[in-house]
């Protein structure tokens, strides 16, 4: 029996993507999927979030599915930050993870919402990735997902949902490997070394590509938004797509020793691209070449399941797209991945009390259906005395 559906809504810096999962045993089954892609202009996000709008309320009319839905937060909208604490009681853990998110957070805790979750742990130590997003950015993000008719109940930043895609389809890793998930306007690099893992978002995205398209097509950015990706590689010069591999390998080699250094994490062996941007041809190539290291693709399509048999066309066009959807499918349907909720106090308050109705109504059914007994019996004893 498929059981536990769960609805996901993936928020990308240039389209909106809501798919529904189910579980079968042990394996993943995705039942829909649609995608609203959109042009976006670079640090227009005003605009972002209008057109995030409008790809919600057409996804909602798409599917007919509505209610409660993981919300998988963009990466440009997230600050994440890896610290280590002392290895202490939960209690003090608390206190202390608090502590240095008010010196790591860049604003005030009131203004933002913030969460953690352990991503390795030591004999004296943990390492701990922080992640918090701006109010004014989730509020009105939020909003336009109730306007569209769903509740949002966890908001996942990106960086865990692709780790969970990489596990689901790497279960037992058995090398050192960095995932890059290639956006819009941001890459999100993850640095994986057995259940170990550490994350960073790297202010560098496809829309790079796009004003690089828009020099070379003597077009606005909105025109060459209208190019598929899979033809802008044809279109670029051999010089965009070099500064694009080099300018992505000196992020690499950055990280990686600073991993190295702060977290004691080996070197890579590998490369693994998702995303809409890994679908350029060459540049996992270019990659190897600067790295000095294999790069390949990968994609979620073999470790899950497909409705009606098959992958359907529109999953194959948006395979490298698949992987936070699914990837925040599995936290929810195999919770035993790292997870963490940037959810505003008031809608989490919101969730707290819809999780906790069917309770409160059983526990009113369990109270009267206990009062039955006396009643009938004291109801029997007033008629034996009249």
């Amino acid at each position: 029996m498929v059981s536990n559906r769960t609805l996901i809504i993936d928020c990308g810096a240039s389209r909106t993507a809501l798919g529904v999962f189910s579980r079968k045993g042990h394996r993943l089954r995705r039942d829909d999927h649609a995608v609203e892609i959109f042009p976006v202009q670079s640090g227009d996000e005003d605009r972002w979030l209008e057109h995030t709008r409008a790809a919600l309320t057409a996804l909602r009319g798409k599917l007919k599915s509505g209610g409660p839905v993981v919300l998988v937060l963009p990466a440009h909208l997230a600050l994440t930050k890896l610290i280590k604490t002392p290895r202490v009681e939960r209690a003090q853990r608390e206190k202390v993870i608090r502590f240095e998110a008010e010196l790591s957070i860049p604003y005030a805790l009131t203004d933002v919402v913030w969460d953690s979750v352990v991503a390795a742990e030591h004999a004296l130590d943990l390492e701990v990735l922080l992640v918090a997003a701006k109010l004014t950015a989730l509020e009105p993000l939020c909003a336009a997902v109730q306007a569209a008719g769903f509740e949002p109940r966890l908001v996942l930043p990106s960086p865990l949902a692709t780790l969970a895609a990489f596990r689901l389809v790497h279960a037992t890793p058995g090398e050192s490997a960095l995932v890059l998930n290639l956006g819009a306007r941001s890459t999100t690099l993850l640095h994986l070394e057995g259940r170990r893992f550490a994350a960073r978002t790297i202010a560098l995205g496809g829309q790079s590509i796009t004003r690089q398209l828009a020099e070379n097509q003597d077009c606005d950015v909105e025109e060459a938004e209208t190019i598929k990706l899979s033809e802008r590689s044809s279109l670029l010069t051999a010089d965009a797509m070099e500064t694009l591999a080099t300018r992505l390998a000196q992020e690499i080699t950055r990280s990686v020793l600073h991993f190295r250094r702060q977290n004691a994490l080996e070197n890579p062996v590998r490369v693994w691209l998702t995303g809409g941007g890994a679908r350029l041809v060459g540049l996992g190539e270019a990659l190897a070449a600067k790295l000095k290291i294999p790069a390949d693709r990968f994609d979620v399509l073999g470790a899950i399941d497909t409705a009606g048999g098959g992958a359907g066309n529109d999953a194959a066009d948006h395979a490298l797209m698949l992987a936070d959807l699914a990837g925040a499918a599995m936290t929810q349907l195999r919770p035993d991945q790292p997870v963490l909720n940037l959810l505003p106090a008031p809608l989490r308050r919101h969730e707290s009390r819809r999780q906790r109705q069917p309770w409160l109504i059983a526990a009113a059914v369990l109270a009267v259906v206990a009062l039955l007994p006396p009643l009938l019996h004291f109801r029997t004893v007033a008629a034996e005395a009249r």
